[in-house]
Order: C-alpha cells, then structure tokens, then sequence
C-alpha cells in the first residue's frame, strides 16, 4: 500500500499486531519508489524512555514520537517545518 500511496510521511506505531515497527521499517526503507519519493519515517509510541528512543534511531527512523500524541509536532511535520 505504501509503494502505491507513496506518501511523504509515514507514522509507524512500535507495537504493531503480527510485525513491530521495529521489523516494517527496514522493508519499508527498501523499497525503491519510497526512496525516490524521499518518504520520510516517524517511529510513534508510548514507549518513551531514552533508550527506547536511541534504539528507535538506531533502528533508522527518522524521528521518534511519543504518545500521547502532540498535534501540533504532527501538524508541524506535515506541514514541513519540522
């Protein structure tokens, strides 16, 4: 769905039913068209102790956002300025 989508912005939640962000994110990162779309990946979690947030950079998401969710980081980031 992503592929045919090709959004800009992706918010993957940590605790995904049947795969985690964790394991989505590097299929996600291969593939061609978001890579030429320059999609960029947002982890999104209530996991947010600091470790949890290296991981997640680690890991390769661009960002990690904690829950609850702050619409206006959200609205900031659709919006480019962030």
């Amino acid at each position: 769905m992503a592929e045919t989508l090709l959004p800009d912005v992706m918010f993957i939640d940590i605790n995904l039913p049947g795969m985690n962000g964790d394991e989505l994110l590097p299929i996600l990162k291969r593939s061609v068209a978001l890579q030429k779309k320059g999609t960029v990946f947002y982890a999104l979690t209530a996991n947010a102790m600091m470790l949890d947030v290296e991981r997640g950079k680690r890991v390769g998401f661009d960002d990690y956002l904690t829950k609850p969710i702050n619409i206006k980081e959200i609205i900031a980031i659709l919006a480019g300025s962030r």
